[in-house]
């Protein structure tokens, strides 16, 4: 979950996100946050690098991680 500066265009902070190693969909979405992503990595390290790199994103103000640990169908 990424939270993006007031002051920044949402859609340019995905379209830099959505090119990021790592990343496999990014969310526009409304509330708390302006961008959700999803991250599909084989390592939590790779995960890690992957968090770093988005929180350099310009316009990246705030990030919430989550973790999936099992989906329920």
């Amino acid at each position: 979950m990424i939270s993006v500066d007031s002051s920044t265009d949402t859609s340019k902070v995905s379209a830099k996100l959505s090119k990021l190693r790592g990343v496999h969909t990014v969310f526009e979405i409304t509330g708390q946050y302006d961008i959700a992503t999803i991250i599909k990595a084989p390592t939590i390290t790779d995960i890690n690098v992957c968090i770093d790199e988005l929180r350099k994103v310009p316009g990246v103000f705030d990030t919430n991680t989550v973790i999936i640990l099992r989906t329920v169908t």
